[in-house]
């Protein structure tokens, strides 16, 4: 059977987490007046978002159109031209203002991608398919935003390594049944797995002991990790980096009182 998102709510993000039950009750009776009319518009299409990414886009397309039908212009009393274009501009313009900043396009992708793991585990992979999706696209509008960052800092890793670390965090949070990390991990994509298989093995394998579990049945190693491996060394440790350029130092000197 699904689990239930109660029973898992420790593994992902509160943002990515909604009712329309809980929305609903924005929609009853009439508009909100004046005072609140700025609450309630913010509301909705938060809610708009948070049921798209989450892959329930029929529920959003409603609220979407409440917005349209019940929120004119305030001075020209003609419907708002953000709520003219279809769902894709807008959820495109929503996500750029919530993604300018670096720190948030890495936080908001993370929450998409753990939220898929989750729906993975449970059994929901049109739901897991439709986060990668959205993180994806939020990624590629982000990337687009930023061509003309010169000086790199606001350049975002491979997609694919944001999928290996939300993935590594994931399987090793024990905040989660191990049952359902297992389950994510065997599902995923090989390519993805390898990333960060060797950086969150030790953690893997002590919570598999203490709870008696055969760490190579529930996260088996991917294939071909030995040539992935060869391919990608490990980077050293600041604590060898260092020794190595100590290292380096000494017999350089050494060279010089030849």
């Amino acid at each position: 059977a699904r689990a239930g998102a109660a029973s898992i709510a420790c593994c992902t993000s509160p943002w990515l987490w909604w009712s329309p039950s809980t929305s609903n009750t924005w929609l009853l009776g009439n508009t909100a007046g004046e005072t609140l009319r700025s609450g309630h518009v913010n509301n909705l299409r938060s809610a708009v978002v948070n049921l798209y990414l989450s892959g329930q886009k029929a529920e959003a397309q409603k609220y979407l159109e409440y917005l349209l039908v019940n929120y004119a212009d305030a001075y020209t009393k003609k419907p708002q031209d953000i709520y003219l274009h279809g769902m894709d501009a807008f959820i495109r313009s929503e996500l750029k203002e919530m993604v300018e900043a670096y720190d948030q396009a890495v936080a908001t992708i993370g929450s998409l991608l753990t939220k898929g793991y989750m729906d993975l585990a449970t059994g929901w992979p049109d739901r897991y398919r439709a986060s990668v999706e959205n993180a994806r696209m939020l990624y590629e509008g982000y990337i687009q935003d930023h061509l003309d960052d010169r000086q790199g800092r606001m350049t975002l890793p491979p997609f694919v390594d944001m999928r290996a670390k939300a993935l590594g965090a994931f399987v090793a949070n024990p905040g989660c049944p191990l049952l359902y990390r297992s389950i994510a991990w065997n599902r995923e994509q090989v390519e993805v797995k390898q990333q960060h298989y060797d950086l969150i093995l030790p953690s893997l394998r002590q919570q598999c002991e203490a709870e008696g579990v055969e760490m190579a049945r529930a996260f088996p190693e991917p294939p071909g990790m030995e040539q992935f491996r060869k391919e990608h060394p490990a980077p050293l440790s600041q604590e060898k980096y260092a020794d190595q350029l100590r290292k380096q130092k000494e017999q350089e000197d050494k060279e010089k009182r030849k």
